[in-house]
């Protein structure tokens, strides 16, 4: 008899779609200053650091303007970050990098950071740029079929598993969400609860719903009450997953009583001396997707 469940929520932003677009515009817009085209490699890498900078700045100021009480949506913490991020990548715009043959002078840095300093937007509309990037964010590798596939096959679920719920918790927005999980899944990403208890559709649940960012430790115990109580589902005839790319997203989630499994394709060593130990690792999502439901098959 089927009478066990499996919800299985996912971190969205990093976890289950990269940063390659706004690395491929970085690239693009600040050739010059990268490396130009005789180095593309060196390109490419110094643009995603620039990029991932970016990323850990904005989840940083986003946790703590969240721990000193000013919750601001990501989005905005986003845009707000991008010149301050460029100009500690000694970066500065690309008309005047171009004057100077690509080879920017201190004097023309410490210019740049100068007129910053006093609150010009010295990259003009790079920043919206950047941010009109987000919604068409690439899908992780694995990510389709994990989702599609895997967690759907009736031959890979454990014979004890009633469905398998999926879900994504964001720092982000429901809107970015939507939009990224339909560009990759076909399909909108906030979805009725009803086509959770068929196995068939995904939920989504955001941040701004309490006003809280992860890793704060209310937000597990608010996704938790979310999930199940949007499947009409106890804790007790649950199995609760937590996916993330990121060792202080599981941490938090296994303190908070997920099981939890740590993607390593982002930050690729685990940190075991400062994060609690994830239950599993994979390489990909559909590798994890894998271990996740061949863990439940030998865990009834």
């Amino acid at each position: 008899m089927s009478n066990k469940n499996i919800i299985i929520v996912h971190d969205v932003l990093g976890t289950l779609f990269s940063l390659t677009k706004p690395t491929a515009l970085v690239s693009s817009l600040f050739s010059s200053q990268l490396g130009g085209d005789s180095q593309p490699a060196v390109r490419a890498r110094y643009a995603e650091l620039v990029v991932m900078d970016w990323y850990h700045c904005g989840q940083r100021d986003f946790t703590n303007l969240s721990l000193n009480g000013s919750y601001t949506p990501i989005g905005q913490v986003f845009k707000a970050a991008i010149n301050r991020v460029l100009l500690m990548s000694g970066l500065v715009p690309p008309e005047l990098a171009e004057k100077e043959g690509g080879q920017v002078s201190e004097e023309t840095l410490r210019e740049v950071r100068a007129r910053a300093a006093k609150g010009e937007n010295v990259f003009g509309d790079i920043p919206d740029q950047m941010m009109a990037t987000l919604p068409a964010l690439e899908s992780r590798p694995g990510m389709v079929e994990a989702f599609s596939k895997t967690y759907r096959s009736q031959e890979l679920r454990p014979k004890s598993v009633g469905h398998v719920s999926l879900w994504g918790a964001t720092n982000g927005s429901l809107d970015l969400a939507g939009k990224l999980f339909n560009g990759a899944l076909g399909q909108s990403g906030v979805q009725k609860q009803e086509t959770q208890a068929k196995g068939d559709g995904y939920s989504v649940w955001s941040c701004d719903e309490i006003k809280v960012a992860k890793p704060d430790p209310r937000v597990y115990e608010a996704v938790k009450r979310k999930v199940l109580v949007g499947d009409g589902l106890k804790a007790d005839d649950s199995s609760l997953w937590f996916v993330a790319s990121h060792t202080w997203d599981t941490d938090a989630a296994k303190r908070a009583g997920f099981k939890t499994l740590w993607v390593s394709y982002e930050e690729f060593h685990p940190v075991s001396d400062l994060y609690l130990k994830p239950d599993l690792i994979a390489g990909d999502l559909n590798e994890g997707a894998r271990k996740i439901l061949e863990w439940e098959s030998q865990n009834v």
